[in-house]
């Protein structure tokens, strides 16, 4: 009924929630408690209204029956969520409590996914800015070694094109210097073990001509091989 939908805006304007009312919403936000009232009558009507009018608006809303349960995420109450009955002449009971129960659960979940999904969204966008700042040098590979992406630092580091990159010409293990094959190896071998490795620096070899020669490459893969297996 849009005329009840403008007196319970009218309710709320005139008569904020007082976070420190013994009853309803507050109470629920402060205990985590739901509140289920099978039948409103109108003797609870007046001993909850503040003021006349407030007693006005709630008569003319023609409540019959209210439930009011938390929202909880992590143990913590994040909000609330109503059942109102009002110009059916309906009665919440006991099973209606189990449903409202299953959607304050299902509201829950959605708000923290949404806030999750914000979250990946933000540090997704701050990773991405700061592989963009160029900064320092950021790429990703495969356990191969090939190059698979890598910002503008990383590409003016080893003297390599994008077009070079997107071609997948671009190997790390060939531009690993031979002494730094061991520490390199030990790397992938703690990667491969724990999921994450210690930070640990190396060098790497700049392209200095059209190519590194095929020879050399293939001296460099075999070497790393040795020391992985």
């Amino acid at each position: 009924d849009p005329k009840k939908v403008k007196w319970a805006v009218e309710l709320n304007k005139k008569n904020p929630p007082d976070i420190n009312a013994p009853t309803g919403v507050p109470k629920v936000l402060r205990t985590g408690k739901m509140e289920y009232y099978p039948y409103i009558s109108d003797e609870l009507i007046v001993k909850s209204s503040k003021n006349p009018e407030q007693l006005r608006l709630l008569r003319k809303l023609k409540l019959t029956s209210l439930m009011i349960l938390p929202i909880i995420i992590n143990k913590e109450v994040v909000g609330t969520i109503s059942f109102i009955s009002s110009e059916s002449g309906r009665q919440y009971t006991k099973a209606d409590v189990v449903v409202a129960e299953e959607v304050a659960d299902r509201a829950a979940v959605a708000i923290q996914n949404a806030t999750l999904y914000q979250s990946a969204q933000e540090n997704e966008a701050k990773f991405k800015a700061f592989v963009d700042s160029n900064i320092v040098g950021v790429f990703t590979a495969d356990a191969e070694g090939n190059i698979l992406d890598a910002n503008d630092g990383f590409l003016k580091i080893i003297g390599y094109t994008r077009d070079e990159l997107t071609q997948k010409k671009i190997n790390r293990w060939r531009l690993t210097p031979t002494e730094y094959h061991e520490v390199d190896a030990a790397a992938m071998k703690e990667l491969f073990t724990r999921s994450s490795t210690t930070p640990w620096e190396k060098e790497y070899i700049k392209k200095v001509s059209s190519a590194i020669e095929d020879e050399t490459d293939l001296d460099i893969l075999d070497s790393l091989q040795a020391h992985l297996k």
